[in-house]
């Protein structure tokens, strides 16, 4: 391991070009800077960790870098937060730029640590750090110039109640019905039952009718009003914000709505209140794409509310709106899928509780109330039973909390791979055995 010392030396040492220099981060963006030296050593620590536990060198570089990810996610809220609000948000320049540092500096110290990562070479940093932003900002320019001539196509057409309400609305129903249509495909395939938290339930028609003549009242005389009740609170005029700022926005975003909605939702379970509001929402103990917004008209103000609330604080901009429901709809949709993909890359990012997490809670009632990560549920004891779960799924071994590496995706799956590893051990020994007759 290197010194927080030598590792300065050696970033110091990198060429910087005169963007870099032109856009140096102020005081926000060096406090951002102090925040990564000490978090870079706590990262080569678990790096260290991992390797030694046989963890390949490319995976780990990738479960570092979704780390970080969600380290400046967080960093930037507690500068919005905490910050200087009266001298306004800082710049999101500077936190991208501490971003790529903080990349810069995880590729560094894992290719001292260990040699290269696989095949990828990591020797030349600063000539990875110019690629890295020159196709980022190559990228983030052609994004920037689509969205803008879009969005001003938008505003010559519609009013401003329009775009807050009407388009606001038929964004939210394509993108929430659209998410559901390649989990409502894996239904007509039969190999895809293995691949299930429940194979043994399906949901049938009558069942998924009565949900969608729900979901219509629900979207309209309860969600529409809402969106039209905060409208006036977001921005549509131009110029949009940067592309690049929905780099650390859209993290924040889910780290705010997990957080509120962790506590909503177990408020929601408390027994004077669950038969009133959320036991609608339970109606369906093996949940389906849509069933996400299946619930009481209580329910989806109170937990409508988390939906908004990191944009609302942070880039109260419809079009942030816009790029955060995108986001956000998909990952509701596919935490009701019912289905655990081995292939799904979310199971690539760290802390991450999924379809695996909330089918639990569907199931059991108990426990599990976090929307999108596991660590709330961690720290306050909320998923004892769920990790012992997990652990039977992983044949009894011990998994790594609150970053959770699963195992089969139900016990019929666990007893088919565990036959199979019988029967192949099996067929090695009678080949060993021929052999040796030899």
């Amino acid at each position: 391991m290197f010194g927080m010392g030598s590792e300065r030396a050696y970033l110091m040492s990198l060429p910087r070009r005169p963007r870099d220099l032109a856009s140096a981060p102020s005081a926000e963006g060096k406090r951002v800077g102090t925040i990564c030296d000490a978090h870079i050593n706590h990262l080569a620590t678990i790096g260290t960790t991992l390797h030694k536990r046989g963890v390949t060198r490319l995976w780990m570089f990738f479960l570092l870098l979704n780390v970080n990810l969600c380290f400046i996610g967080c960093t930037v809220l507690w500068n919005c937060l905490y910050g200087p609000i009266s001298k306004g948000l800082p710049h999101s320049g500077h936190y991208f730029a501490a971003a790529t540092e903080l990349i810069e500096r995880v590729a560094v110290r894992t290719s001292r640590s260990s040699g290269s990562l696989g095949t990828l070479a990591l020797g030349d940093c600063s000539h990875l750090r110019g690629m890295l932003l020159a196709h980022v900002e190559k990228v983030e320019a052609l994004a920037h110039a689509k969205l803008t001539a879009g969005w001003s196509w938008i505003l010559a057409h519609f009013s401003t109640i329009v775009i807050g309400g009407a388009l606001t609305f038929a964004f939210h129903q394509v993108v929430y019905f659209g998410a559901w249509m390649p989990w409502l495909l894996l239904n007509q395939f039969p190999y895809f039952d293995r691949f299930k938290i429940q194979p043994k339930k399906q949901a049938d028609s009558q069942m998924m009718w009565s949900c969608l003549n729900w979901l219509f009242i629900i979207h309209f005389f309860f969600q529409l009003p809402l969106q039209l009740l905060f409208h006036p609170h977001f921005a549509t005029a131009l110029p949009l914000p940067p592309a690049r700022a929905m780099l650390w926005q859209l993290p924040a975003f889910f780290v705010i709505e997990d957080f509120y909605f962790y506590w909503a939702h177990r408020a929601l379970h408390h027994k004077y209140i669950y038969k009133y509001i959320h036991k609608i929402h339970h109606e369906h103990k093996h949940p389906f794409g849509v069933t996400a917004e299946y619930a009481h008209p209580a329910e989806t103000l109170l937990l409508g509310f988390a939906s908004v609330l990191g944009p609302l604080i942070i880039a109260p901009h419809m079009v942030t709106l816009w790029a955060w429901l995108l986001v956000k709809l998909w990952q509701t949709v596919e935490c009701h899928s019912g289905y655990d993909l081995p292939f799904n890359p979310t199971n690539l990012i760290p802390f991450w509780g999924g379809s695996v997490q909330h089918d639990f809670h569907h199931r059991t009632f108990d426990g599990c109330y976090g929307s999108v990560f596991t660590w709330c549920d961690w720290m306050f004891g909320t998923d004892v039973k769920f990790r012992a779960h997990q652990k039977k799924l992983r044949g009894g071994k011990e998994g790594c909390y609150p970053a959770q590496f699963r195992g089969a995706p139900n016990v019929v799956a666990l007893e088919a791979n565990t036959a199979n590893k019988a029967n192949k051990a099996k067929a090695a020994e009678g080949l060993k055995g021929l052999g040796s007759s030899f």
